[in-house]
Parts: structure tokens; C-alpha cells; sequence
């Protein structure tokens, strides 16, 4: 079951004070029931809220407005927005990540993009997110390496115009409306975000020569890595890269959020390889040759466009 953080502050704000008790009962409801996302916003009816807090259906449009400007109810497409939860929320690069996953099932351009805009203006939290005019999907925001966002999906729910359009936001425009402004999420800002293990692998990378990468692009991809090579040491190979970078440097037009990709996915096949050459050497009971060995000394290339990065475009 999710946890939620509900700060004790609460019985002191001037704001909740004003509250009755039936105002203040439904704003803890629409704060902790399970159905409340990592962003805050979620799709609930009426009767839902009247059959688990036990309020008359009737009685819940009136209190829910009342709630303004904490929280934003759309009752056209039954969606409650809690304003401030992410706030008050462990931001993690991967708590992050897990609010950006629950945009898929909002059927709302425009309140994804208030969601996003909102939190970066107000509290310096930056949604990695992309989006599509015709559909809202999830993906990790890469403004230079477009091959690596993972593709919409096939499904386009109506935008609320009518109409489904079939453009889709690249490059720098999809960073803008992903942010609502053409200035990137500080360096602190993103750190602030964190593990000290993070921070120490992006620092690698920055150590790299012509290494180009936003903050905020810099911490999704670490976290990415993480959530898809598990059994790496994401530190330990991302110092391997870096190594590398010294005798093959980056140049114009080279991608490294690309590079650093590949290296892990080839660095995963040569342990994997490793581990049943050490196999087959145990119950050889002799000494064999190494072949990951001699595939580090013979060179990786990071440089190729090859990569089984989950929705890569083609």
C-alpha cells in the first residue's frame, strides 16, 4: 500500500482553520485515499467519494469547490487535483519518474501541462515528462537525443477541442511545453533531488570533455539506468565510459546520454558472458580464456547507433 507524507503543520495553516469539519474530513480523504497519484492528481467520481468518506453524493460538488485553491475539481471528466501533495512528497529521481507515469491515464492536455508548469513555477519540481499534442505519455525528457524518448502510445484520447491532431512536440518546443519556459532546472535545483550515489555518477559524467546534458535530464537518466540495469555498478561503469572518453573523446553532435546507454547495455552482456564463462570454467575444472576480457581490450563501440532502450524510435 502507498504511503503518504500528511504534514502535522496542517492544524496550524490559517487556511484549514477556516475549514468546517466536513471541509477539512474530505481534504484528508483527497489527500490519503489510494487513489491519490505520486503528482497529486487522479481520477475519482462522485460516488465513489460519497460511498468510502460516507458524505450524500449530493452535498460533495459544493464541498469540493469549497476547497479552492488547495484543490482543483473538474467534475466534466471526474478529476481531482490536491494542489500542493508533491510538495510534501519524497522527490526522489524515481518518485519523480513515478508521477510523470501517472499523466498516461489522464485524458487532459491542459491540466497535465498546469500539473507540470504549476510544480516548476511554485516549488522548483521539475516532472520528467514528454508530450504529445494528440496524447498525453510518459518519457524521459532527452532534448538532444530524441531517439531515446520512448514513444506515445497508440492510443489518442480526445484533447477536450473534438478534434485528435497528429503532431507530435520535438526538440527544443517539447522541452518548453513540457516546462513551460525555455529555462532549464538549475544544477542545485536537480541535485537537491538526489542520492549522494546519483550525484557522484553525474559528476563522472560531467567530468568528461564536451559532456553536454541538462540537470534535469542528467538525473532521470541516472535514475533510468538504475531502475533498468539492476545488477550493474552504475558508479563503477560510468567511471569505465568516462576512461574511455579520454582516448575516444566526445564530439560535435555526439550524443552521450546514447553512449552512456549502450555502454550499460554492453557492459550487462559482457557480465552475463562472464558469469557462464566462470561457470563453464568450474565444472571444467581448467583454465579457459577470458572472451570479456579480451572484448575490453579489444574496445567497445559506444559510438553506434544500436540501442534496446525500451520505446527507442525508429
Amino acid at each position: 500500500m502507498p504511503e503518504r507524507a500528511f504534514l502535522t503543520e496542517t492544524w496550524d495553516d490559517d487556511w484549514f482553520h477556516k475549514l468546517s469539519r466536513d471541509q477539512r474530513y474530505l481534504f484528508i480523504y483527497l489527500w490519503t485515499n489510494i487513489r491519490c497519484t505520486p503528482a497529486g492528481v487522479y481520477h475519482i467520481n462522485l460516488a465513489t467519494i460519497a460511498s468510502e468518506a460516507k458524505f450524500a453524493e449530493e452535498e460533495l460538488p459544493e464541498l469540493l469547490k469549497s476547497l479552492v485553491p488547495k484543490v482543483e475539481w473538474y467534475p466534466e471528466q471526474n478529476y481531482v487535483w490536491v494542489r500542493n501533495f508533491l510538495k510534501w512528497q519524497a522527490k526522489s529521481p524515481k518518485f519523480l519518474i513515478a508521477a510523470a507515469k501517472c499523466f498516461k491515464n489522464i485524458r487532459n492536455n491542459g491540466l497535465v501541462k498546469e500539473v507540470i508548469n504549476y510544480n516548476l513555477k511554485e516549488h522548483s519540481i521539475s516532472i520528467p515528462y514528454e508530450e504529445a499534442i494528440d496524447k498525453v505519455s510518459v518519457g524521459y525528457p532527452y532534448p538532444t537525443d530524441t531517439s531515446l524518448v520512448p514513444s506515445p502510445s497508440n492510443t489518442a484520447p480526445d484533447t477536450g477541442t473534438g478534434k485528435k491532431e497528429n503532431r507530435v512536440v520535438k526538440g527544443k518546443e517539447k522541452a518548453e511545453l513540457a516546462t513551460g519556459e525555455d529555462i532549464p532546472r538549475s544544477r542545485t535545483e536537480a541535485e537537491e533531488t538526489l542520492c549522494e550515489g546519483d550525484r557522484e555518477v553525474i559528476s563522472v559524467w560531467c567530468s568528461v570533455k564536451e559532456f553536454r546534458m541538462a540537470p534535469a535530464d542528467a538525473s532521470a537518466l541516472v535514475a533510468r539506468l538504475r531502475t533498468e540495469f539492476p545488477d550493474l555498478d552504475i558508479l563503477d561503469e560510468s567511471k569505465a565510459w568516462a576512461a574511455r572518453k579520454l582516448s575516444e573523446p566526445l564530439k560535435q553532435g555526439s550524443k552521450p546520454s546514447a553512449q552512456i546507454w549502450n555502454w550499460m547495455r554492453m557492459a550487462r552482456k559482457f557480465t552475463q558472458e562472464r558469469r557462464q564463462h566462470e561457470q563453464r570454467k568450474s565444472r571444467a575444472g581448467e583454465h579457459q580464456p577470458d572472451p570479456v576480457q579480451a572484448m575490453r581490450e579489444a574496445g567497445w563501440d559506444t559510438e553506434g547507433e544500436e540501442s534496446d532502450e525500451p520505446g527507442k524510435a525508429d
